[in-house]
Parts: structure tokens; sequence; C-alpha cells
């Protein structure tokens, strides 16, 4: 990207977190950097490194959520204005403080339906059809066969019916599943809308469902929705599939079931905390899958999510503000 004077070069732009160098070959970033002067960092910033870099910044990019937006980074940022936020999630945002600091919080919301949606019946399958156990098995010199289990004729429960829950319904039903749901606000006549079958209640959902999937978002009233008594409720041989939060789950409960041999298995993109820690039962169980956090990080989200901060950042700079999170 060649070198020029940006539109507006007042408004220093810090990209935090940068991802395989997405930033690089982002044609919304060399957008960017026609009108802004920004810097992108790929490695994770902390202390003096973090202080250097943020010192002069009146707009942040998180890429990710690596870094805390706490008291400690925005001292380090005396000059921020605006934290665009690729993605919706703010866990790693102290947002009164952010806001009591007069600082504005835009987010990027939509980006990632199509990305995680995938996700999740590809970890459905690639439980149930033991996929990784056999790659193992092959590169360990076995060629065993894995019994496995076709998705056709399951049932799918939906706990939410957001954005990627309504990517999800379509692409099960392709596969022959039948797909029912539950959410605070779902009626009938939308979930008709979708061929999907509204439940009247979570527990109903749950004894219903061959494979359950987590499909909330995390807030204080939906904190370890999924306890102890609702997976009790989940049908015994189901498989618990959850791309949403970690913390939405309570893990030890979720142990216990699989322990005593109720469910099937789990497959899960997101843990409580991010990393397990070394050690935990969870990730030696052979009936447990688990990944990265990594539904939402195709290039194509990085690129819809990196276009829409372009477009938030510039409204805001215009005096236009869009997709601001209340205080």
């Amino acid at each position: 990207m060649s070198e020029h004077t940006p539109l507006h070069p007042d408004w220093p732009v810090v990209i935090l977190d940068d991802f395989d160098d997405v930033c690089a070959r982002s044609p919304a970033v060399e957008a960017l950097q026609r009108d802004f002067p920004v810097t992108v960092h790929r490695q994770h910033l902390e202390g003096t490194a973090r202080q250097s870099a943020l010192r002069q910044a009146r707009i942040v990019v998180a890429l990710r959520e690596r870094s805390a937006i706490d008291q400690r980074f925005l001292e380090a940022a005396p000059k921020l204005e605006l934290l665009a936020q690729t993605g919706t999630g703010l866990n790693h945002v102290d947002v009164p403080r952010v806001h009591e600091r007069g600082i504005a919080i835009a987010t990027t919301p939509g980006g990632s339906v199509d990305a995680v949606a995938e996700l999740v019946i590809g970890l459905m399958l690639a439980f149930d059809h033991r996929i990784v156990a056999g790659n193992r098995s092959v590169a360990s010199g076995d060629w065993a066969s894995q019994l496995g289990r076709e998705a056709s004729g399951q049932t799918l429960g939906l706990v939410g019916f957001g954005a990627i829950a309504r990517a999800v319904a379509p692409r099960a039903q392709a596969l022959g599943m039948q797909v029912k749901a539950w959410g605070r606000s779902l009626e009938p006549a939308q979930a008709r809308q979708f061929d999907v079958e509204a439940m009247p209640s979570v527990e109903a959902l749950l004894e219903a469902a061959d494979v359950v999937s987590l499909h909330l978002r995390l807030t204080p009233e939906t904190r370890g929705f999924l306890d102890a008594r609702r997976i009790a409720a989940i049908r015994s041989g189901a498989l618990l599939v959850n791309t949403a939060r970690g913390a939405l789950l309570d893990q030890h409960a979720l142990l216990d079931a699989l322990q005593a041999g109720r469910l099937r298995g789990a497959a899960l993109d997101v843990t409580d905390p991010e990393p397990l820690p070394a050690g935990h039962p969870l990730l030696s169980r052979e009936d447990v899958l688990i990944t990265p956090h990594m539904g939402w990080t195709t290039r194509g989200t990085y690129e819809r999510f990196l276009s829409d901060v372009g477009d938030n950042i510039r409204a805001f700079v215009d005096g236009q503000p869009r997709r601001l999170v209340d205080g």
C-alpha cells in the first residue's frame, strides 16, 4: 500500500490483534488507509508496547477479543474517541467505564452469520461421523472403521432463534433433519416461515432434540443458562453443540452428564475460560470435540467486518455515527 497523505490525517486509527495478516490482504483496510493514518498490530500488545501504540490513537479497531478494554487500556489511550469493534461481542469491554470516558462504541452485526452457521453443521457432522477420531486412528497406523451416525432423521433443537440459528435451520433441513426451536420472543408464525416448529418451553425443546445447539447472547440473565437442571432435561443420548459463548453452559454439569453416559457427546467452539487450562477434564475426553473459537474466523467474515468498521469510522468522523452501543 503506497505512501500518501490521508484525507483525515488528524484521526489516527490503530488496529489491534490482526489475525493471519487479514489486514494486509483486505481491500477494506486499504480503503481505510486512503482516508486515515492506520497502524496495524498483529502481535498482541501489553505494557509499554501497548502504551506506545495507543498514545496518539483517536480510533481503535478491536479485530478480536484478545485485548481487554479496561481501565488500564483506557489510561494508555488518552485521546481515544471511538472503539470500532468487529462483530458484536463486548465481553472484553468495560462498557460503562468506556462510556464514562465519553468514548463511543460501534459494532458490526451480522458479518459472521454464515460462517458460524456452517461450523454448527460442521461440528455436528465431524462428531457424528467420527472424522477427528478416524484421522487420529489413521495417523497412528490403524485402519479401523469408525461407527458414525447420519444427520438425516435426527431432530435439531435450536436454543434461541436469532440470525445464526435461522441460518442453521435450512442447512440442517437440507441434511434431512427436523428442526425445532425455542426463544423467549419466538412466535409460532415466525418459526413456520422457516419450516421450524416453535416449542413452548426450553425444557420441551431439550427433551425433543437429538442435537441441541446453543444460540443465545451472553447477558447477566443467560450466564449459566444451560445449568445442571436443564442439562438433566436433555434427551438421553443427545449431542450438545455450543458455538455461542462458553459461559452460557455449566461445564461442570456437562462433565457430570458425560461421565454418567447421559449424553453422547459435546462439540464446543467456545469454553469458559478460553482456552481451558491444561489438564482440564473436558480436554481428554473422546466424547468431546473442542475447537478454538474459530466459527467466525473466515476471510469472508473479516472482510465484511472490516468494511462495516470503515463505514462506522467514516460516519463517526463526519458527525453522523452509526451502529453505536447505547450507554
